[in-house]
C-alpha cells in the first residue's frame, strides 16, 4: 500500500473572501494554480489513487476537487464516507500506523 499526503492549498486570511470561520475559508488564486500544477504533476508521474480523502474544510475539499478534476477521477460527493469530520488530528479516525501494519483502508466513525 502507497499512502500520498497533500496540504491544502494556500488559502485566504479569515474574512478576506467573506469566510465567518477558519472551516470556511477558501483558496486563494494562487492556490488554485498550485494546486493545478501540482496535480499536472501527479499525472506526468503517473500517480493513481484507488481513493482521495479530505478534511471537510472548504480550503482541503476545493485542493482535493481541483486534484480530482485534473486526475479524471470522480468528485467527492458532499458528506461522503471519505471524509473525516474535523481535521485529520482531531478525527476520530485509525493511526496511519494501524493502516499501514494491517494493510486496510481508512475508516472513520460517524
Amino acid at each position: 500500500m502507497q499512502l500520498y499526503l497533500m496540504r491544502h492549498a494556500i488559502a485566504h486570511e479569515l474574512g478576506a473572501d467573506g469566510s465567518r470561520t477558519d472551516a470556511g475559508r477558501t483558496l486563494t488564486t494562487e492556490g488554485r494554480a498550485n494546486t493545478r500544477a501540482a496535480a499536472q504533476a501527479m499525472r506526468r508521474l503517473e500517480l493513481d489513487f484507488d481513493a482521495i480523502w479530505t478534511s471537510p474544510l472548504v480550503r482541503a475539499r476545493q485542493t482535493a476537487e481541483i486534484v480530482a478534476e485534473v486526475l479524471k477521477k470522480k468528485p467527492l460527493p458532499a458528506g461522503s464516507p471519505r471524509t473525516c469530520p474535523g481535521s485529520i488530528a482531531r478525527a476520530d479516525c485509525q493511526s496511519l500506523g494501524t493502516l499501514r501494519s494491517r494493510q486496510q483502508r481508512l475508516t472513520c466513525r460517524a
